[in-house]
C-alpha cells in the first residue's frame, strides 16, 4: 500500500479558549472572569470582561473578549478584538491562530495561512498553527508541505499524549517513513541486477510516501535527465531544492536542466545562486561565470522578463505557494538587481519569516547567550541553550554551539556531574 494519507475530512483546530491565566491575581473582578471564562458562561465573562478596569488586567483582555464573542455567535465583533490583539500583545500565537481558523470557516483561505504563518513567527512552537498548515496543505495535495508541517507539529508537541490526532499523526508519520525506506532498499537491490526501470519505479514510490528526502529526489532527477526528459528532471531536483535551497547538487542540475532546454532566464538566475556556494578563484567558479556569460546581456535589465518572474511570484503568493513565491522573487531581483526593487526584498523577507519562523529567533537568542555566557551567568544560559537547540536544525552552527555552551554550564553548575547531556 502506497496511498498513505491522513482522513481528508480532518478539521482545522478549534478556535482556542482553553487558555488559563498563568499570572497570580488578587483581583476579585479578574477572578470572575476567569471563573465565569472556564466555566463556559461566556454571556458573564464578557460583561465583566467589559468592566474591567486597565489596573486590573493581567490577561490578553482583547484576546478574552474575542473568545467570548465567538462563543457567543458574534463573529465579526470576534475578528475585531482578535486583530487589537494582535495588533497590541505580540506575546502569545492564540490570537493568529483564531484568526486564522476564522478565515478557514469564511473560506478566505489566504488570509488563513498567513494568520498561522504570523502564529508561527511569533512562536515556532504552537502546535495549532503547525497542525492547521499541516490539514490545509494536505486537502490541496501538496503532500511535501503537508508532510514538512506535520513533522514540526511532531517535533514541538508537548501537550496531551493521549490525544487522538497526535497518535494519528506519528502513525502515519512512522508507515510512510517504513515505506520510503523498504521501497529504497528495493530500489537498491534491483540497481544491483541492473534493472533500471523496476528501480525508478520503486524509487518513484519512496519519494510519493516521503517525498522530502533529496538523495532519492536528485537520484530519479538524475536518471530522468539522462534521459533527456528534462521537464520531469525539474520535477524532482525541485523537490530537493525546496527542501533544501543550500543543496548544490539540486541548484546546479535545476540550471543545467534549464539550460539544455534553452530557458535562458531560469538557467542565469540558477547559476547565479550557485556562484555563492563556490568558492571564488576555483574552476568551478569560473565554469560558472563563463556559462552565465553567454546570455547574461539578454537577461539583466530585460523588463519582460522581470514582469514575468514578478507575475508568477504575486500569483504563487496569492495561492499561498511560498517556496515558489520566494523563487520568482528572487528571479525577478535577480534580473532587475536594482535598488528599486526594494519592494521585492521586503516580500521576501516576509516569506522568509513565513518558511522559516525559527530563524530570526535563534539568532535573537544568540546575541542573548553569548551576553550571558560571557558573564558567567550559567543559570540565564541553560534555558537558552535549550531553545536553540529545540528551533535551530541540527546540522546548523547556532546548534552545535548552544550545545557545547549547554554542557559546559551544566558542569559549571553540577561539578559533580561528568555526564553530558545526549
Amino acid at each position: 500500500m502506497d496511498d498513505l494519507v491522513l482522513d481528508k475530512n480532518d478539521k482545522i483546530a478549534d478556535i482556542v479558549t482553553n487558555i488559563k491565566n498563568k499570572e497570580s491575581s488578587s483581583s476579585v473582578p479578574l477572578d470572575d472572569v476567569m471563573r465565569y471564562y472556564n466555566g463556559g458562561d461566556y454571556q458573564k465573562a464578557l460583561d465583566a470582561l467589559k468592566l474591567l478596569e486597565p489596573n486590573q488586567v493581567k490577561i490578553d483582555k482583547n484576546f478574552y473578549l474575542g473568545n467570548c464573542l465567538y462563543k457567543l455567535g458574534n463573529k465579526s465583533e470576534a475578528e475585531m478584538y482578535w486583530l487589537k490583539s494582535v495588533k497590541e500583545s505580540i506575546k502569545t500565537p492564540f490570537a493568529c491562530v483564531n484568526l486564522g481558523n476564522l478565515y478557514y470557516e469564511n473560506k478566505n483561505f489566504q488570509k488563513a495561512v498567513i494568520y498561522w504563518h504570523k502564529a508561527l513567527i511569533i512562536e515556532p512552537e504552537c502546535e495549532c498553527a503547525n497542525l492547521n498548515l499541516a490539514i490545509y496543505y494536505s486537502k490541496r495535495e501538496c503532500r511535501d508541505i503537508a508532510i514538512h508541517y506535520y513533522r514540526k507539529y511532531m517535533k514541538y508537541f508537548h501537550s496531551n499524549y493521549s490525544d487522538e490526532t497526535y497518535h494519528r499523526v506519528k502513525e502515519f508519520l512512522y508507515k510512510i517513513d517504513k515505506y520510503c525506506e523498504a521501497f529504497v532498499q528495493k530500489a537498491g537491490y534491483a540497481l544491483e541486477q541492473r534493472d533500471y526501470n523496476k528501480a525508478v519505479d520503486f524509487y518513484l514510490r519512496a519519494v510519493y510516501n516521503n517525498p522530502c528526502e533529496p538523495k532519492i529526489t536528485n537520484f530519479l532527477g538524475n536518471m530522468y535527465f539522462k534521459a533527456r526528459n528534462y521537464p520531469r528532471a525539474l520535477q524532482y531536483h525541485f523537490l530537493a531544492y525546496r527542501h533544501d535551497p543550500m543543496h548544490y547538487t539540486s541548484i546546479i542540475n535545476i540550471a543545467l536542466a534549464f539550460d539544455r532546454m534553452e530557458v535562458i532566464d531560469y538557467a542565469y538566475c540558477f547559476y547565479k545562486r550557485m556562484l555563492s556556494l563556490v568558492p571564488k578563484n576555483s574552476t568551478g567558479y569560473t565554469s560558472i561565470l563563463s556559462l552565465m556569460q553567454k546570455n547574461k546581456s539578454v537577461i539583466l535589465g530585460n523588463k519582460a522578463f522581470f514582469n514575468e518572474h514578478l507575475r508568477a511570484a504575486q500569483e504563487f503568493e496569492k495561492d499561498s505557494m511560498y517556496q515558489k513565491a520566494y523563487e520568482e522573487y528572487e528571479n525577478a531581483f535577480i534580473i532587475m538587481n536594482s535598488k528599486e526593487e526594494e519592494g521585492i526584498l521586503e516580500r521576501m523577507r516576509t516569506i522568509k519569516k513565513y518558511l522559516d519562523p525559527e530563524l530570526a529567533i535563534v539568532n535573537r537568542l544568540m546575541d542573548k547567550l553569548n551576553k550571558f555566557f560571557e558573564q558567567e551567568d550559567y543559570e540565564k544560559t541553560l534555558p537558552i541553550c535549550n531553545r536553540i537547540i529545540a528551533l535551530a536544525k541540527n546540522t546548523s552552527q547556532e546548534y552545535k554551539e548552544a550545545y557545547t555552551k549547554r554542557n559546559i554550564a551544566q558542569r559549571k553548575l553540577d561539578p559533580l556531574s561528568n555526564e553530558e547531556t545526549q
